[in-house]
């Protein structure tokens, strides 16, 4: 006669599991492909940004290069790039630009743009400056102090369309006149 009692212990097969592998379910892979997908637009815009910082740091040097080869000056002590991730924003240090018959040259230049909007450039010369200026063959120098000096200026097909000016607590010293008055008090 047959038994009939159940074994006490079950042999379960070894090896591997029959069947697909288990997926997670679908909320996680969702979340998982959108941070992928945020994740490299992140890495796509850190290269943007720094292509063009260096598409700026290249007009800066050609502009100057382009004035010196006309027989201008148009130097600066240092250039350096900041503003990541909102702004590109060059900083010119000691800024020096003259012409035949004068001179400037200021503590410092920041221009500031949005890097998907450089058409629109924002220029502040805020601090000491030094004008030089020949006239009748005399040298008259001016120096003074800008608490604000800032410009908005506006590109548009590699031309500047319009420039605004924003200037407060401006002070200049300049030469003298016979009567003792300073000459930009009669300007």
């Amino acid at each position: 006669m047959p038994s009939t009692a159940s074994p006490i212990f079950t042999v379960l097969p070894v090896g591997p599991p029959v069947g697909p592998p288990a997926r997670p379910p679908v909320p996680y892979r969702v979340a998982i492909a959108g941070l992928a997908a945020i994740a490299g637009l992140a890495f796509v815009y850190v290269i943007f940004w720094f292509l063009a910082a260096a598409q700026l740091r290249e007009g800066i040097d050609d502009w100057a290069a382009r004035h010196r080869a006309e027989g201008h000056t148009a130097a600066y002590s240092q250039l350096t790039l900041s503003g990541f991730p909102t702004h590109l924003r060059a900083t010119l240090i000691e800024p020096r630009l003259s012409g035949p018959s004068w001179s400037w040259r200021g503590a410092r230049a920041i221009a500031s743009m949005r890097p998907w909007r450089v058409s629109r450039v924002i220029v502040h010369l805020s601090g000491n400056h030094r004008i030089d200026w020949v006239k009748d063959g005399k040298t008259e120098t001016y120096t003074g102090t800008a608490g604000v000096l800032r410009a908005e200026v506006s590109i548009g097909a590699g031309a500047v369309t319009a420039v605004g000016i924003d200037i407060g607590t401006l002070r200049f010293d300049g030469p003298v006149d016979a009567g003792g008055k300073n000459r930009l008090d009669k300007v």
